[in-house]
């Protein structure tokens, strides 16, 4: 223990240093101290990150996030710089669960581009742990070992992949063919009609103040001198009118007391006609003030006989329907209808969304919305069906429904072309899928990574601290909060660059080994564990009494005292 407090001198941390040491037959095999990664900054020159953010010992937070990379939330897909504390995130366990803190800073320097087979790149710092699948090759040399391998039934198939284990991995260390794993709800709610009243704006309160006091039998001169509103006034909104620029539901029907429009249902079914009307509306529609639009290409009449209905029956509204050289325009006149599908699902092709209760609807209903998406802004071959909008939460929202209808897409994007100032996203889905080197299990997508490369990044990046799961799901993979090496892994790490065996091995850290540090210890085969002074985090200590590692505590206090 001495000779690891010597050691932890040598540590470049500036708020608790660390050492360790690995012994067998009473010889030194490694050291290693707590500090930043080989070649980087380390807190001597730039300072203590943690200790500007006041992050308690045991935590473990670091920031690794571009600020463009997507979230999945309980309400949608979100933009990293964007959540807020409060916000609920799916984690890797299946579920949501809350952000308790969200940190951002400056960053300059290397970042780690990791770009799964079938979704689309992200940009995090080289540490950040990633949920993996470390592979295997096949005997063949060739290819990755995998459950969904074509020769899995022949005798000289190794089966490598049945030892596979998901584990957090740092971002750097991950290789091409390595399985990143996807999280996507698969919640499935059992939602019959969807209610409208939900994306209006309220009457001021006055207004139920003063229905409320005609109903109990107060006078119009009362109402008057209390709370201000002229007897015509409140005569309109007693019997049925509404407040100006405002919408209310009056039986059953949502009406607009300053408007022409006419009144709507306040509830409408949701079936496969309403779910494929809302899937053509994300692909051809828009809306423009009391107008809401479908613009469809001339030989297009099926869809937009298909429109017509669909809105009548559900809407009892007639189009106004104009044709110019090769498009055909369908516009419905209703201010109210208008607003509820801008809120809804977006007024424009780049601020498309679908809402977070039609995405926890029954699977069957969403291939509805999905075809309907498809027939407008899709293109079918022999091959395969391709869907294009310039709205990536659109994209990535429908993706998850494809994974929820057990498909298996690929999303890719293309830069902006002159006179286009978005990205384009593009979802394909192969009619005959051949070999299937990704795979859905449990409620999650494995998918081979592509490619791993670095890059130079300059400006903000993001992480969030996860209450219980410490995990969220972005828009390509699952991601943990990522940290500086401690003084137990660089001393495995450095066994393992000059090739010593460590198998059976006793280690003496100053420190008790956190959770990721016992995960090391265990499977580097160390059987005994000597620790000085006690950690925040408990979890560490339990995993290595678990699985067999025997624990030592040797107070550093008393061995002090002694010397």
């Amino acid at each position: 223990m001495e000779l690891a407090l010597v050691v932890a001198k040598r540590s470049t941390c500036l708020r608790q240093k660390v050492g360790a040491i690995i012994i067998k037959d009473k010889r030194i095999l490694a050291t290693g101290y707590n500090g930043a990664p080989s070649g980087m900054a380390h807190c001597l020159d730039i300072g203590c990150l943690r200790e500007k953010l006041s992050v308690p010992s045991g935590e473990r937070q670091e920031l690794c996030l571009t600020p463009d990379v997507e979230i999945l939330t309980d309400r949608g897909f979100v933009r990293i710089s964007d959540i807020k504390v409060g916000d609920k995130v799916l984690t890797h366990r299946n579920r949501y669960q809350k952000v308790v803190k969200v940190i951002s800073r400056d960053y300059k320097g290397e970042i780690c581009v990791v770009k799964p087979m079938g979704l689309l790149p992200i940009r995090l710092t080289p540490e950040h742990e990633v949920l993996a699948v470390k592979t295997v090759k096949c005997i063949d040399g060739k290819t990755i070992c995998k459950e969904s391998c074509q020769s899995i039934l022949r005798e000289r198939c190794k089966r490598f992949f049945e030892s596979y284990e998901e584990d957090w991995i740092p971002a750097i260390l991950l290789n091409k063919g390595d399985l990143v794993v996807f999280g996507f709800d698969t919640t499935v709610e059992n939602l019959k009609s969807l209610d409208l009243s939900k994306y209006i704006e309220n009457p001021p309160k006055v207004y139920y103040d003063v229905v409320r006091a005609k109903n109990s039998g107060k006078t119009y001169s009362y109402i008057e001198k209390v709370y201000g509103i002229s007897r015509s006034v409140a005569w309109n909104w007693v019997n049925g009118g509404s407040p100006r620029g405002y919408v209310i539901v009056r039986n059953g029907m949502l009406h607009s007391g300053d408007s022409p429009s006419k009144d709507i249902p306040a509830e409408i079914e949701i079936n496969k006609d309403t779910m494929w009307l809302f899937g053509i509306y994300l692909a051809e529609g828009c809306t423009s003030g009391n107008q809401i639009a479908f613009g469809l290409n001339v030989e297009e009449s099926e869809i937009v006989e298909r429109i017509e209905n669909v809105m009548r029956e559900t809407f009892n509204l007639k189009p106004n329907i104009y044709t110019r050289k090769q498009s055909t325009l369908v516009r419905y006149s209703s201010k109210i209808l208008a607003t509820i599908f801008e809120r809804l699902f977006g007024g424009n092709a780049y601020t498309k969304r679908i809402p977070a209760e039609l995405m926890r609807v029954k699977p069957k209903l969403q291939s509805y919305m999905l075809r309907g998406w498809l027939e407008g802004d899709g293109y079918d071959n022999s091959v395969d069906v391709r869907g294009v909008t310039a709205s990536k939460t659109l994209a990535l929202q429908m993706y998850q429904i494809c994974l929820r209808l057990n498909m298996l897409p690929t999303l890719d994007s293309s830069p902006p072309r002159k006179g286009v100032k978005s990205v384009m996203y593009r979802l394909r889905i192969n009619k005959n899928p051949k070999l299937k080197t990704r795979y859905i299990k449990n409620g999650k997508l494995y998918t081979p990574v592509s490619y791993v490369k670095m890059d130079f990044y300059e400006g903000k990046v993001y992480n969030l601290e996860v209450e219980e799961d410490k995990s969220f799901v972005t828009e390509s993979f699952i991601v943990h909060n990522c940290r500086g090496l401690h003084a137990e892994q660089n001393a495995i790490i450095q066994a393992a660059k000059f090739g010593i065996c460590i198998d059976g091995a006793t280690m003496y850290t100053t420190h008790c080994p956190c959770i990721t540090c016992a995960k090391m210890i265990i499977n580097a085969g160390i059987k005994k564990v000597v620790y000085g002074k006690e950690y925040a985090d408990k979890r560490g200590l339990e995993l290595l009494k678990e699985a067999g590692v025997e624990v030592v505590y040797l107070p550093i206090e008393k061995l002090l005292a002694k010397s």
